[in-house]
């Protein structure tokens, strides 16, 4: 019971480290993601002759701009609260998500490896994980998406958020998306742990040294790699899937057939620059700091184990009776 307790511990607080590097990081450039994908031929706010990167609006011609000048745009309108819109729904939903995520994946990779092997392990176990996390996380979800699709200034809150929407449309409006972020998250959770674990076996250890820190670059660079892969890839589902939560109630396929035909099949991969960027940094830091925290505190628990026998053989050797320790 100790270790259950202390192996979900380190998994919650690994997954808090990586919640917390990731926010700190991904976090505009999943603001500039949601502004471009929200950015049409006739959705753009037109502002003194220039566009505003928010949601909804007059008649607006001007081109979307690329990552760089999104994230610029914003900052010069919205100021640094702008760029971190989102955060707190970001950060108490990551922890919590991310190691039931975690904690699912390796246990049903574990259990399915044996019998189907590493890649099919890994794809099946990533389905069923990311399944899990979308459900639990979905309100949380919803709201952050919200907040970064608006203007900062505009008082996005994400309490405000939440009891509007809420009151609006009831406990189904906490998981409207939820179809379309399962139609995004599933395949990549299976193509990205199936690239992930194929990519860390490529790589050669003796390439990168030795050591645990050794180990937690190949880590990093395995889970960056896969995840700028399917993050680029799965961008068409992401696209739908913000659209969906910023209150368009039409069917996919109708959402699907508007973006087409407004701006063309570019329209379904708007936004895909900063996502493959965000997608891939946060992968890789979320893993390595994930291992790397819970190695940490393993390495941390054996030492201390090890200093209390120690100091018990040290004491047990002064007694009348000899080196209760010493069982030959």
């Amino acid at each position: 019971m100790v270790a259950f307790t202390q192996d979900v511990s380190s998994r919650l607080l690994g997954a808090g480290a990586g919640a917390v590097l990731t926010g700190a990081f991904c976090t505009p450039l999943d603001v500039a993601k949601t502004r471009l994908q929200l950015w049409t031929s006739t959705s753009a706010a037109a502002s003194s002759g220039s566009c505003m990167l928010r949601y909804g609006g007059s008649s607006c011609n001007v081109r979307p701009p690329g990552m760089s000048r999104a994230l610029a745009t914003v900052f010069r309108q919205e100021g640094l609260i702008g760029l971190y819109a989102g955060m707190v729904p970001t950060m108490l939903m990551t922890a919590p998500a991310k190691a039931l995520y975690f904690f699912t994946y390796e246990a049903m990779r574990d259990s399915l490896k044996p019998s189907v092997g590493v890649g099919a392990a890994a794809f099946l176990a990533g389905s069923g994980a990311r399944v899990c996390s979308v459900v639990f996380t979905a309100p949380l979800e919803i709201v952050r998406t919200r907040c970064q699709a608006g203007d900062a200034r505009m008082g996005q809150r994400p309490g405000v958020v939440f009891r509007e929407l809420f009151m609006a449309r009831g406990i189904r409006g906490l998981w409207s998306g939820v179809v379309p972020t399962l139609l995004r998250d599933v395949p990549f959770s299976a193509f990205y742990w199936s690239a992930f674990e194929n990519c860390k076996e490529r790589i050669n250890p003796s390439a990168i040294g030795s050591g645990p820190l050794a180990e937690v670059g190949r880590i990093f660079v395995a889970g960056t790699t896969a995840g700028g892969i399917c993050g680029f890839l799965t961008t068409p589902g992401d696209v739908l899937k913000t659209r969906r939560q910023v209150g368009d109630q039409r069917s996919g396929l109708t959402i699907v057939m508007d973006i087409l035909h407004r701006d063309g099949a570019q329209g379904l991969f708007a936004g895909a620059v900063p996502r493959t960027v965000r997608v891939s940094l946060a992968c890789g830091i979320m893993i390595s700091t994930y291992e790397m925290t819970r190695w940490a505190l393993a390495s941390a628990r054996d030492d201390k184990v090890t200093v209390n026998i120690s100091s018990l053989a040290s004491l047990s050797s002064t007694l009348p009776c000899g080196p209760l320790l010493d069982h030959r």
